[in-house]
């Protein structure tokens, strides 16, 4: 079917987006509110949380993702972006690790905005990564990790010393990202 075909994930995806659509407009003593019933639903300790697995930043998102980092400074938000407009709306804080996704098909003048932000940001991290699609597709020098594509478990071992583990084949996706951590280092 595509990309995002399990249900569960579908729905969840569905009603995160519609929750980012709300708080777009809604005040910030709600976005507060959600922001802290997300944090006390977190499990204690948890020491990162990867923002987007599917989809883009949104404006709600970007309320969301502002107001986390400034409120808690123990857990890591690892947010994924390639859309320069969003990611202009975020605050450079601490617990901030901004992952910004190219590929082949990246304009030249969103590429060099997204790579503007890398200098940007100085207090969190703001890093490139590069999507392989082919083997003879050859990523940026200044890609700091890099993800072979792979569609459900077929996967491609195409060799680069900054290839994501668990874009390799035989690489469990549950806990894989824990003992790496290359993207939000």
């Amino acid at each position: 079917w595509g990309f995002m075909s399990f249900p569960n994930a579908v729905r969840m995806h569905a009603r995160n987006q519609r929750l980012a659509e709300y708080l777009a407009k809604a005040s910030l003593r709600e976005v507060h509110r959600v922001v802290d019933a997300l944090y006390s639903d977190l499990p204690r300790g948890l020491e990162w949380l990867r923002w987007n697995g599917a989809g883009d930043l949104s404006p709600g998102a970007c309320r969301m993702i502002n107001a986390f980092t400034a409120r808690y400074d123990d857990v890591l938000l690892w947010v994924i972006s390639r859309k320069p407009d969003m990611i202009a709306k975020l605050r450079d804080r601490k617990t901030l690790k901004l992952l910004m996704s190219l590929d082949h098909s990246t304009p030249d003048k969103t590429a060099a905005k997204l790579r503007a932000f890398v200098k940007k940001f100085k207090v969190g991290k703001a890093r490139l990564a590069y999507t392989r699609v082919s083997e003879e597709d050859v990523p940026p020098k200044d890609a700091w990790v890099i993800f072979n594509k792979h569609t459900g478990r077929n996967f491609n071992d195409w060799p680069h010393k900054n290839v994501c583990p668990a874009s390799l084949p035989d690489t469990d996706h549950v806990e894989a990202c824990d003992p790496c951590r290359r993207c939000f280092r």
